[in-house]
């Protein structure tokens, strides 16, 4: 296959995988009459039509800059990359899904406090910023340059590590719904995870949503961790 058609290929993945996501949890939690989403919703306010749309817009832009940068990334592997069958045992499959979460963590992290910095902050983050009560289709609502940082790392651990395509795919798929989550508007977990001792640090929907409404703290994508560790934790 070349270049071209694979960076189509990877681009209608992007988007299929960002409809399913963002579509589904848009439909279940707001779209459909719900207890859950009343008693448990982050915001007061209604999502505005004007800002669902530019979310989408964005995020479909956004589809393709993904498509593109992951074609460079795999094009010259020599491996079939749509054969998702993993010949690795699962405990080591495992184990380079977790080294892509915890990386992926880290690098987020000090990429979004990066681009919270007065000089980067207005031609960069702002657009994902627009969005101050953001609806689950602003998960993937960036500045095209943003869109770039945001998935350029795959390049070099895709080229340094053994990582088979399957322990990739799964890795998408974390992705997204962890991104999805952040932009929910509807805090899902229970409120005693909070003072659990190991769950108090997975990123909430509250937690990122509050990031979204003061702009400051709360970097972090999977974990708090980071956030803890450097003090932009915002309870």
């Amino acid at each position: 296959m070349d270049f071209i058609r694979l960076a189509a290929v990877f681009t209608a993945i992007q988007f299929v995988r960002y409809i399913l996501f963002a579509g589904f949890t848009y439909i279940v939690f707001w779209k459909l009459k719900n207890n859950f989403t009343e008693k448990n919703r982050i915001q007061k306010n209604n999502f505005a039509k004007k800002d669902l749309r530019r979310e989408f817009l964005y995020s479909v832009s956004n589809c393709f800059i993904f498509g593109f940068i992951l074609a460079i990334s795999f094009y010259d592997r020599q491996i079939d990359i749509f054969n998702l069958k993993m010949t690795a045992s699962y405990l080591e499959s495992i184990g380079w899904i977790i080294f892509l979460i915890l990386f992926h963590d880290t690098y987020f992290y000090w990429m979004h406090k990066t681009l919270h910095h007065p000089k980067m902050f207005n031609w960069t983050h702002k657009v994902h910023h627009l969005s101050k009560n953001p609806s689950p289709f602003a998960a993937l609502s960036f500045h095209p340059l943003e869109g770039v940082l945001e998935v350029i790392w795959i390049i070099p651990i895709s080229r340094i590590f053994p990582i088979e395509m399957g322990a990739w795919a799964i890795f998408g798929f974390i992705i997204i719904g962890i991104n999805v989550l952040g932009h929910l508007g509807v805090e899902i977990y229970p409120g005693s995870w909070t003072k659990n001792k190991f769950l108090k640090y997975l990123n909430t929907s509250t937690n990122h949503n509050d990031h979204h409404n003061y702009y400051h703290g709360n970097y972090s994508l999977y974990f708090s961790a980071w956030d803890r560790w450097m003090g932009t934790f915002r309870k």
